[in-house]
């Protein structure tokens, strides 16, 4: 029960920050809209910081579950593996209400932004590679260790580049990170 209540404490959070924005959410407000007391939120979750956290990680599972839905169709081609994981990613991020009202308030809609954005990205970038990681080196064996986690990392940074500043369609984009991948495994079956 108690898992339960915190899954609805979390959606309903995500929910009234794509709504309103970060800063206009309450823990108060938040308990009226669950149904609970203020105290029940914060002993199933702790402190606002604590509730962007379980928010940010929330929508990251939501992201990552399309990642590994495009690497188990792919299995065995890395590069289409990546291509429908960043196009499947990137769409999700056009559809995703929370995600559009945190990149409108780092452009400035609200003052202050979801902190974990600006105070944590470590968070958002090393839970990501180290999930990818784990599918890459179940996908190519022509990459060492080391040039996996490179080869992840580079992918990583400029999927979340283009989740929150898009420069053009899904499909192109994901098409041209499959081209990277494409090119960094060609050049290293190349040198071997």
């Amino acid at each position: 029960m108690s898992e339960t209540l915190r899954d609805r404490i979390v959606v309903a959070a995500a929910e009234r920050t794509a709504a309103h924005g970060w800063p206009r959410l309450t823990m108060s407000r938040l308990a009226k809209d669950v149904g609970v007391s203020r105290q029940t939120v914060h002993a199933e979750i702790g402190t606002k910081d604590d509730l962007g956290r379980a928010v940010l990680v929330a929508e990251m599972r939501a992201f990552l579950s399309r990642v590994r839905d495009s690497f188990g169709r792919h299995q065995g081609d890395l590069p289409a593996a990546v291509e429908a994981g960043v196009r499947a990613v990137l769409e999700l991020a056009d559809e995703s209400p929370l995600l559009r009202r945190l990149v409108c308030s780092s452009h400035g809609a609200d003052t202050a932004v979801l902190p974990l954005l600006q105070t944590e990205p470590a968070l958002l970038i090393s839970t990501t590679r180290d999930v990818v990681v784990g599918m890459v080196g179940l996908e190519d064996d022509h990459l060492a260790p080391e040039q996996v986690e490179t080869l992840v990392d580079v992918v990583v940074r400029t999927l979340l580049s283009h989740v929150m500043h898009p420069t053009d369609t899904p499909q192109r984009t994901a098409a041209q990170v499959a081209w990277l991948v494409r090119c960094t495994i060609a050049g290293e079956r190349h040198a071997s």
